[in-house]
């Protein structure tokens, strides 16, 4: 049975929705085109792109599931080919093995916590492999699914997303919007850009 949701916007007023239907309108709407220096990026496609590689950073568990494992099979009934980046089974390379016809895409969940003074990527310890290293060489797409602020860790990042919250449609609506060129109508509700000169190179 469909969950419902009752709205209130005065008293006396309300407002029966599905709050399925809701969640994906809201996603819709809030999605955040923070930073595009790239927007031949666009649209992401099997026809230009006939691989992604999946980065997942924080924590890649969610109530509905493995983040990576959501996208996969989202991207997958897409026509695309994946792969989820494993660092530790990689080595330290140049621009030599590198594919024109892939993506990079990060999916990145660090949410905050009241006793948190930092919010922070952590890269793995094996060369920091899972950072961005090649932008200038391969199309990379970078999207935080909870904190707004982590462009700050990755400012040469040339195409960044905020998703603000880590579900299942959210990851959805990102990847259709990312295959569609769009529209991202979302307005940041903070200084994505964490008050950097750098992040916005």
């Amino acid at each position: 049975m469909a969950l419902k949701a009752r709205v209130c916007f005065a008293p006396a007023c309300t407002l029966d929705i599905d709050a399925a239907t809701w969640h994906k309108a809201a996603a819709e709407k809030a999605i955040t085109l923070v930073k595009n220096k790239d927007p031949e990026v666009f649209p992401v496609v099997p026809e230009r792109y006939s691989e992604i590689r999946l980065i997942v950073l924080g924590n890649d568990t969610i109530q509905e599931g493995n983040i990576g494992q959501i996208a996969e099979t989202y991207l997958r009934a897409h026509g695309f080919r994946t792969e989820i980046y494993d660092p530790m089974a990689d080595d330290l390379h140049g621009t030599g093995e590198l594919k024109k016809s892939r993506l990079t895409l990060y999916l990145a969940n660090y949410e905050q916590a009241s006793n948190q003074t930092t919010v922070r990527i952590n890269w793995c310890k094996k060369h920091a492999l899972d950072g961005p290293r090649f932008l200038n060489e391969e199309k990379c797409v970078f999207v935080s699914l909870a904190n707004p602020y982590l462009l700050q860790d990755v400012p040469r990042i040339r195409t960044y997303i905020n998703a603000y919250t880590a579900t299942r449609t959210v990851i959805e609506t990102v990847l259709s919007k990312l295959m569609a060129g769009g529209p991202f109508t979302g307005v940041s509700p903070v200084d994505a850009f964490c008050g950097l000169s750098d992040t916005h190179l």
